[in-house]
């Protein structure tokens, strides 16, 4: 999942969301894995899943106003932001006490 800042294509296989003003991408984007739940339990298909913008449109999803969005978005940011922080530390120390073992029993 990701949030494009660019114009771009993607062909009819590709689930892409084109937002209208008054929803900020960061929390449509923070609450992808609700939105794939809701999508999936009305998408149809035997080899893959798919739905139609049209029923996808029907889903019932409350949002809050524009305001409380970005305080939203802003709070999980902040925490995926952490996230990746901590997460690259952790990738670090993994790295560190893979090559002290590497040296030590040589």
């Amino acid at each position: 999942m990701a949030i494009l800042k660019h114009p771009a294509c993607t062909n009819q296989g590709f689930q892409s969301l084109v937002l209208k003003d008054g929803y900020v991408p960061y929390f449509v984007f923070s609450m992808g894995n609700q939105l794939k739940e809701k999508a999936e339990a009305i998408a149809s298909g035997s080899t893959f899943l798919e739905i139609s913008g049209k029923m996808l449109a029907k889903l019932d999803i409350m949002m809050p106003n524009r305001e409380e969005q970005m305080k939203i978005a802003s709070f999980f940011q902040s925490i995926d932001n952490l996230i990746t922080f901590h997460q690259r530390k952790l990738d670090k120390l993994k790295a560190f006490k893979q090559a002290c073992l590497n040296e030590m029993f040589v």
